[in-house]
């Protein structure tokens, strides 16, 4: 069957060009894409990432005492530390009194042992002085007792206390002196001699 259409041309209907229809359905296409991934963008992303964000400051808020206590033990740790240090400097700068008399018994012990002195002491003091640099540390005062008729061994006695350990921090004694403090001949010894020790603590930078 043949169809004629006798409409006039401005009103018959126009077919839409192949390529054309094509080309929107492109450009359509590509726009609605387009749109979809600045969604995404916009919301899905965005929402991900504020997400991951919550969940890292919540954590971040759980580690903050953490690490303030750790921070606090540092400084705590690093104030022991200081203190330790200062009682090294001390303990370096300063004399075992206790290490001193058993040094000066040892020199008493060994001369008896030798034959070279018997002595004793009726009492011990020491005045420490924490004076100023250049200035004594301090003196050591001692009543000794020699039990033997030879003042001499009184000499004997002070030459093994300066060449001992027990000299190390102490400057030289005076010249041996004393007296007769009991003469009995029923006694072993007879003659008993008491003499006074009288020593100076060197200063602290001649100590070190």
């Amino acid at each position: 069957m043949i169809r004629l259409n006798l409409l006039p041309v401005h009103h018959r209907r126009r077919r839409t060009p192949a390529k054309w229809m094509a080309f929107m359905c492109v450009v359509v296409a590509l726009n609605s894409t387009l749109f979809a991934w600045w969604t995404f963008s916009e919301f899905g992303i965005r929402l991900a990432v504020e997400a991951e964000l919550d969940v890292l400051r919540l954590e971040l808020k759980g580690i903050e005492p953490q690490l303030d206590h750790h921070e606090a033990l540092q400084r705590e740790r690093a104030r022991h530390a200081r203190r330790e240090e200062t009682l090294r400097g001390i303990a370096a700068e300063s004399i075992s009194w206790t290490a001193k008399l058993d040094q000066l018994t040892d020199v008493v012990t060994l001369g008896d042992e030798d034959g070279r002195h018997m002595v004793w002491f009726n009492d011990l003091t020491a005045d420490i002085n924490s004076g100023r640099r250049g200035e004594e540390g301090g003196e050591l005062r001692a009543g000794g007792v020699s039990g033997s008729e030879r003042f001499a061994e009184v000499a004997d006695f002070l030459d093994d206390l300066v060449a001992s350990p027990f000299g190390s921090d102490l400057g030289l004694p005076a010249p041996p002196e004393g007296s007769a403090s009991l003469v009995d001949s029923e006694l072993q010894p007879s003659l008993v001699w008491s003499f006074p020790l009288q020593l100076a603590l060197r200063a602290e930078e001649d100590r070190l």
